[in-house]
């Protein structure tokens, strides 16, 4: 059975724009694909043997020609007519290099948050390093930054105030970064921060409580203020003990905290749900079933049917 990848775009009415299709040998997915404001496209996903995206014949990791369960990320840039830019897959003597998150800077520079998989699976020695990337808007690699002894996964990255780059992970361990201890103690936990553009980690911050948590989603707006949604099994985010369940938290440049708050277990979760409000907040998706109440116990929302979305916006 042949396989392929392909690529199209659509016009703000939903018109066909251009459609492109690619050569894949074993399994190329894509994870998450952004638009510079130049309207190029640059896509980020996974391959476990060959892919030409149209620059030549990319290798999915030093271990594609004899598994092909381990897959090596890649990015691939195309101009607003489907051309292609460049590929490159992320050259790393990792046996499977995971990315999940993409974000674009101004300056047209990428970032990238995922994991570096090392060992072996069968032998149940495989090991998750966090990893946030910054690539210059040629393709060329500037850095990548390992959190070396944590095992996790940067699950979203953002551009944060005065060139800073933001990031967002689940992980399991303890160490000192930038000053800091962190460590999960129940289990996974949230940990988020900042590096410069030179890659040096400026911050991070965890549960001061200790209690387990998962990011979905970290978002930054213009003036470089941090909001993040996720879920916490009773935990802390810097204001006092929460709720279990999924919560909404914001944050200022620096990572001082401004407010958290519990959002109750009723409130179902929603992919790339979270998104910086122009004129200050934030716009928050998800899901409820039956009624909901944000405060207290009166129901203030009821579901048409089974299930329904509902969004809520939030001040600064």
């Amino acid at each position: 059975m042949s396989r392929g990848l392909f690529v199209a775009r659509f016009g703000p009415t939903g018109d066909a724009r251009w459609s492109r299709g690619f050569p894949v040998q074993g399994y190329t997915g894509v994870t998450d694909v952004a638009l510079d404001a130049a309207g190029n496209a640059v896509l980020l996903g996974a391959l476990s043997l060959t892919a030409d995206f149209g620059g030549g014949v990319l290798v999915g990791g030093p271990f594609s020609s004899s598994r092909a369960d381990y897959t090596e990320a890649f990015l691939l840039k195309l101009d607003p007519s489907g051309a292609h830019l460049w590929s490159r897959v992320f050259e790393d003597d990792a046996a499977a290099t995971t990315a999940g998150t993409l974000a674009l800077e101004d300056s047209g520079h990428v970032l990238v948050g995922g994991l570096l998989g090392e060992g072996d699976m069968a032998e149940r020695t495989w090991t998750r390093t966090p990893f946030v990337s910054r690539v210059s808007p040629d393709g060329t690699p500037l850095w990548m930054h390992r959190f070396t002894g944590l095992d996790g996964e940067v699950v979203s990255v953002a551009r944060g105030a005065q060139g800073a780059v933001l990031f967002g992970a689940d992980f399991r361990g303890s160490r000192t970064l930038a000053g800091r201890r962190v460590a999960s103690v129940q289990g996974a936990d949230i940990l988020f921060g900042a590096l410069s553009a030179q890659g040096e980690l400026l911050w991070v911050r965890d549960q001061p409580g200790g209690g387990s948590g998962s990011l979905f989603r970290l978002v930054s707006d213009a003036s470089g203020g941090i909001a993040l949604f996720g879920w916490t099994s009773e935990g802390d985010l810097g204001g006092g003990s929460l709720a279990g369940g999924n919560v909404l938290a914001r944050f200022a440049p620096d990572g001082t905290h401004l407010w958290s708050r519990s959002l109750r277990p009723e409130f179902g979760y929603a992919g790339s749900s979270l998104q910086a409000w122009s004129g200050g907040g934030v716009l928050l998706m998800g899901s409820i079933q039956g009624w909901y109440a944000l405060d207290g116990d009166q129901p203030q929302y009821w579901s048409i049917g089974e299930e329904d979305v509902l969004l809520l916006r939030f001040g600064p």
